[in-house]
């Protein structure tokens, strides 16, 4: 993989990500130490970041300049809409090559220029997931992921229903000063309903038995109470 390393943007115990330039094309791209799948590249979808190049040893993907969902919660209603109906269209298009994420997070939400993208695809696991290493934010994983079952497309929707959560309340769904007492209070399920029939909507995305949520991201968004109907 031919670039050049520019700037490093975070490092953590799972690894590192950098801004890099292409050496061939010029181009600005995101490269992060560990790598993934490589099956990754054949995803495209315009609300899901594109994978350049990948293997264990590094992922390269597009530069995305944009904002991350964190930093623009809450969202007004007709924005809120607009992440629902991009978001659920992207994942459904990582479900249906074969993986789940497994990292969903506000973080990992970007607002760009063509709208909302799920970015950082390095935690994505091939369908089906036997058992989650619990790499990521303890914030949004599934209960299933600390009970150490095999995990299918419900444990990203639970994730993403905690996105959608704060998206719309600017709050977590569920809190805890340290990590243990967030896993408690989602094996618990410690969390303030919200009211009206979009929070029932996020509510069952979140269910703590996942026999109780959507099956597929199809099923979320059928069911999908707004104004329009998300198209995936």
């Amino acid at each position: 993989m031919s670039h050049d390393l520019l700037q490093c943007l975070s490092r953590s115990s799972q690894g590192e990500v950098w801004r890099a330039r292409d050496r061939e094309t010029g181009e600005i791209v995101a490269v992060k130490r560990p790598g993934g799948l490589a099956g990754l590249v054949a995803i495209r979808h315009r609300h899901v970041v594109r994978v350049i190049e990948c293997d264990a040893e590094e992922m390269v993907m597009e530069w995305i300049e944009g904002e991350s969902l964190d930093k623009l919660s809450p969202l007004d209603p007709s924005r809120f809409e607009a992440l629902v109906h991009q978001i659920l269209s992207g994942l459904a298009a990582i479900h249906e090559a074969g993986f789940l994420h497994l990292d969903l997070k506000p973080e990992n939400i970007l607002q760009s220029a063509r709208g909302f993208v799920i970015t950082d695809l390095g935690n994505a696991q091939a369908l089906p997931v036997q058992k989650h290493q619990l790499r990521g934010s303890v914030h949004y994983m599934a209960p299933e992921c600390f009970e150490g079952a095999q995990l299918d497309e419900r444990a990203d929707l639970y994730s993403l229903g905690c996105v959608f959560y704060l998206a719309l309340t600017g709050r977590m769904a569920f809190e805890g000063e340290l990590a243990p007492q967030v896993i408690t209070a989602h094996l618990q399920h410690r969390v303030k309903p919200i009211e009206g029939t979009v929070g029932d909507w996020i509510g069952r995305l979140m269910a703590r038995n996942r026999d109780d949520r959507p099956r597929t991201v199809r099923e979320a968004i059928t069911s999908w109470p707004g104004p329009s109907r998300p198209s995936a």
